[in-house]
């Protein structure tokens, strides 16, 4: 029920609603809103609402004057009646429950940097890319196999070029030994002949004493043999660890062949009770795997008439299956 219309703000008054508001809660002229403040609200309306169906079509209703200079306490300055609030009180009764609640908030975890595993190597064990099975070639007449293509062209110019930018010591014994080596202390370097190049997928079946292949030695030397340099003749021992790995087989691999970049330089193997020695003549990648120690053959590298020969000499690592099986 609508009780009075300001036309000036537009604003609509009502009391429809005065049974929602608490009892404690009061006019400005001391009135309550209660059931008889509201009949007599409804009074006052129907009284309003007849003075508006009185007055002339298209002109608004009459306000009520006021004397100038007296201003009413219990209306602002625009003429609305002040409405005092009262302040009202939670009492706890028998109709009344008390709720106390604690909100705890989740504690903000701490962000934990994620660190990226990098896999770890170096620039010798860059050079190898792809995974290679090498295919063997065995010989009836010498304990020695040998690997074809072990290395590619590629690889081993970047093996040598590395080589000779790191430098060569020259050792020399007349007419037994004269050449010039460097040793690549690299671990990275020879766990990736071990794998990628296929010498562990191609020793994974072998067992010595008891013993199975496990990797190459960290050490891996480069030999240069340069016009009138040589190795006489002498076996590979082995090389025992302190962590208990031995050495078993050598590996022998030509960094470039003997076709355009040098003349002689064969690696001659002196066979027991054979006459004629077995001579391998150098190409470039292949490698020759062959025992060390009391089975060695007896061997030597003849002298380089022309040219630089390289070779890449390394040990290939034994170790007892429990230990290669442990975690």
């Amino acid at each position: 029920m609508l009780g009075e219309t300001d036309d000036s703000i537009n604003i609509v008054r009502t009391e429809a609603f005065n049974g929602f508001i608490p009892r404690d809660v009061t006019r400005a002229d001391g009135s309550s809103f209660g059931a008889g403040g509201a009949k007599k609200a409804s009074k006052g309306a129907a009284a309003s609402a007849g003075a508006q169906r009185s007055s002339p079509r298209g002109r608004p209703p009459a306000k009520m004057a006021k004397a100038r200079g007296h201003h009413d306490e219990d209306e602002d300055d625009e003429g609305r009646p002040n409405v005092q609030m009262a302040t009202t009180e939670a009492k706890m009764g028998k109709d009344t429950i008390q709720i106390q609640m604690e909100i705890k908030f989740p504690k903000k975890e701490k962000k934990k940097d994620i660190v990226e595993k990098k896999a770890q190597g170096s620039i010798l064990s860059g050079i190898f890319a792809e995974q290679k099975f090498p295919e063997p070639v065995y010989f009836q007449n010498v304990d020695c196999v040998a690997l074809p293509h072990f290395f590619t062209p590629k690889e081993c110019q970047q093996i040598i070029d590395f080589a000779e930018s790191q430098g060569f010591h020259s050792q020399q014994r007349h007419r037994v030994l004269n050449l010039a080596w460097t040793d690549l202390i690299d671990p990275y370097f020879g766990e990736s002949i071990w794998t990628l190049c296929g010498l562990g997928w191609f020793l994974r079946t072998i067992t010595i004493d008891g013993m199975v292949a496990c990797g190459l030695n960290d050490v891996t030397r480069v030999q240069k043999y340069v016009q009138g340099n040589l190795f006489g003749r002498h076996i590979d021992q082995n090389v025992s660890r302190a962590d208990g790995k031995v050495s078993k087989y050598s590996l022998r691999v030509f960094l470039n062949g003997s076709d355009d970049e040098f003349e002689g330089g064969m690696s001659i193997f002196h066979v027991p009770f054979r006459d004629d020695p077995v001579v391998f003549e150098p190409e470039t990648g292949m490698a020759l795997l062959y025992p060390q120690g009391s089975m060695c053959t007896v061997q030597e590298e003849a002298e380089v008439l022309f040219g630089c020969k390289y070779v890449l000499r390394a040990d290939v690592l034994f170790c007892p299956r429990s230990r290669l099986e442990a975690p």
